[in-house]
C-alpha cells in the first residue's frame, strides 16, 4: 500500500482517493481528514447538514465510487464561519468546513481557529495608538473633522487614510 505522509499537508487540506479496491480518506492535521470524511459523505452519499437540526442521510444500500476519485483539496480561507447562531453546534460546524471562533468544536473534532488579537472591534490591538497615534493620526478614526482614538471602534467609526491599511512597522 501507499504511504501518505500527512504531514506534508495543510492543517485542513483533505484527500479522497480510490486505488483498486481501497478507499483513502485523510488529510492534513488537526482537521483535514475530518473534513475529507465530511466531504466524502456529502459527494459521494448525498449526507446534508443543512442545520444542527435537520440532517438527510439517503438510504443506500451500496456506495458506488468511481475508480479515478482522486480529490485534493484545501479551503480557500483560513478562517470559515457563518455569523448564524445554530453555527454554534460543534458538530454541524465541522461538517460544514467551519472552524470559527465561535463554533464549538472541541480539540477531538480538530479544534478551532483563533486570533490573538480578538475576533472583532480589534483596531486597538493591531495598531495600538500608544504606540502610534502621535506620529501617525491620519491611521484612526476622523469623528466630527477631529483625530481621535475616543471611540474610534464605535459603529461607523472610520479609517479615513489608505495609510491606515499599511503595517506600521
Amino acid at each position: 500500500a501507499p504511504v501518505v505522509l500527512l504531514t506534508a499537508y495543510s492543517d485542513e487540506e483533505l484527500i479522497e482517493r480510490v486505488k483498486g479496491s481501497r478507499l483513502l480518506l485523510a488529510g492534513g492535521r488537526p482537521r483535514g481528514t475530518i473534513y475529507a470524511v465530511s466531504r466524502f459523505l456529502q459527494d459521494q452519499c448525498g449526507v446534508r447538514w443543512w442545520a444542527p437540526w435537520a440532517t438527510d442521510i439517503p438510504k443506500k444500500p451500496t456506495v458506488k465510487l468511481a475508480a479515478t476519485l482522486n480529490v485534493r483539496q484545501q479551503p480557500a480561507f483560513e478562517y470559515r464561519e457563518p455569523y448564524w447562531f445554530p453555527s454554534k453546534d460543534g458538530t454541524w460546524a465541522y461538517h460544514n468546513g467551519n472552524n470559527g471562533n465561535l463554533s464549538n468544536i472541541g480539540e477531538s473534532q480538530g479544534g478551532k481557529v483563533g486570533y490573538e488579537a480578538g475576533f472583532v472591534h480589534t483596531a486597538y490591538g493591531l495598531v495600538p495608538p500608544k504606540e502610534n497615534f502621535a506620529t501617525h493620526p491620519e491611521w484612526y478614526s476622523l469623528i466630527d473633522g477631529k483625530r481621535t482614538v475616543d471611540n474610534a471602534q464605535r459603529p461607523g467609526a472610520q479609517y479615513s487614510q489608505q495609510a491606515g491599511a499599511r503595517d506600521p512597522a
